[in-house]
């Protein structure tokens, strides 16, 4: 494109968000819609409590299956954080073959937490940053066998 051919006013370059995005000599693109998952088949809609549980869950299960369908499933999942409330979207992911690691404030080795048990292989988050080595690992595929590394 030419000075001369240049357009004056870029807004049809880059239309409202409620519009697919359209560029000059590409074809018009529609955005895959990502499915949300809704309330239990037992609850209706109304009578349906959204606990901040089930918004973790619900928040991570979209941006995780967002990504399946945008680049294929991931082969290893890491979450950095202490919130227990992501136990059961994680165990839900690790039953499905994800490889889940996590990187927690926690210090003490106790690995029978709900979180960690639904994790392959955890670190301490500030020991992370300085190169500390695996707290616990569950070894993928093996169920209940346990490796700890001792320090």
């Amino acid at each position: 494109m030419s000075n001369n051919d240049e357009p004056k006013d870029l807004h049809h370059y880059f239309p409202k968000a409620a519009k697919p995005i359209v560029t000059a000599g590409t074809p018009a693109h529609t955005p895959v819609p990502v499915p949300k998952p809704g309330p239990p088949a037992s609850e209706s809609v109304d009578t349906v409590d959204i606990r901040k549980t089930e918004l973790a869950e619900v928040r991570l299960l979209q941006v995780i299956y967002g990504d399946v369908v945008d680049y294929g499933p991931p082969k290893i999942l890491m979450l950095i954080s202490s919130d227990a409330e992501f136990a059961t979207p994680l165990l839900e992911l690790k039953n499905k073959g994800f490889s889940i690691l996590l990187a927690d404030n926690e210090v003490s080795w106790n690995d029978t937490t709900p979180l960690r048990r639904s994790t392959h292989a955890g670190w301490v988050f500030s020991e992370l940053l300085e190169g500390g080595s695996c707290r616990y690992c569950h070894e993928v595929g093996q169920g209940s066998k346990d490796r700890y590394e001792e320090k």
